[in-house]
């Protein structure tokens, strides 16, 4: 079972366990907790035990996935109040609290149509892309963006279109079969929420309280680039900056 143990001291000063939070749905795992105050908020997911970070490049790892988030009121530690349910498509990649606000980072694959699979792509067949782009492009943005359902009620995009920033060395023929979403909560009510996405890979993440930085390694015959990607932090939410790439990749704990 995965649950978060609410303790209380005793007369004695010796903790004891008062109440437990559980998901409903015991195929998700509570992998992460923040408190401010008497707001508890909790990440929910399938686990990935066992993955490496490298993982994250590949958008079946996460593709057709969700992850949860859950607000409880403590005030009352031995009787936990659900405040709000918040469900996102894709998958929880990192998240972190600065003051009252939420950060959440997470990576999103759209499901293409089966028929986009079943088109001969023998070598040198330009007909099978041409097809492949038609199939794409008849598809609406909905259908290419995560969407978002808080507390039951219909889901809606998480993000809009134009909220979607593109690489500055994309072209016109460029593909990316994934979307980072950055989401900002009230971390007092989970229903307020700003979001943007970057489309394009991502393989790390450093944030400061003024800024969130996201690599994504290019990995080429002669060597290997690091590309990064500074998005500021104001009271909207996050803003693109600006990129820049180095020489060679980041070895280590890439999420930081």
């Amino acid at each position: 079972d995965s649950y978060v143990r609410v303790m209380q001291p005793d007369s004695a000063g010796t903790m004891q366990e008062v109440a437990r939070i559980k998901h409903e749905n015991e195929s998700l795992s509570i992998n992460s907790i923040y408190l401010s105050d008497n707001k508890l908020t909790a990440f929910a997911n399938n686990n990935n035990f066992g993955w490496a970070y490298t993982d994250w490049l590949f958008p079946g790892y996460w593709q057709n996935n969700s992850f949860d988030i859950l607000s409880y009121d403590v005030s009352a530690p031995s009787a936990p109040s659900k405040l709000n349910e918040v469900n996102i498509d894709g998958y929880l990649l990192q998240s972190r609290r600065i003051g009252d606000k939420l950060y959440v980072v997470s990576q999103f694959s759209p499901s293409l149509p089966v028929a986009f699979y079943e088109i001969d792509m023998s070598e040198g067949d330009d007909d099978g892309y041409k097809q492949r782009e038609e199939l794409v492009t008849e598809l609406s943005a909905e259908q290419l963006l995560p969407t978002i359902s808080i507390n039951g009620a219909d889901k809606q995009t998480l993000v809009n279109a134009e909220d979607c920033y593109l690489p500055a060395d994309a072209e016109g023929d460029s593909a990316y079969n994934n979307i980072l979403a950055i989401t900002v909560f009230d971390v007092n009510d989970l229903t307020q929420f700003t979001s943007s996405c970057i489309n394009g890979y991502n393989s790390g993440f450093y944030m400061s309280p003024n800024a969130m930085y996201l690599t994504t390694e290019v990995w080429g015959e002669e060597q290997t680039n690091t590309t990064i990607h500074q998005l500021s932090i104001n009271d909207q939410g996050v803003e693109y900056t600006a990129s820049g790439s180095v020489p060679g990749y980041i070895a280590g704990d890439v999420f930081r």
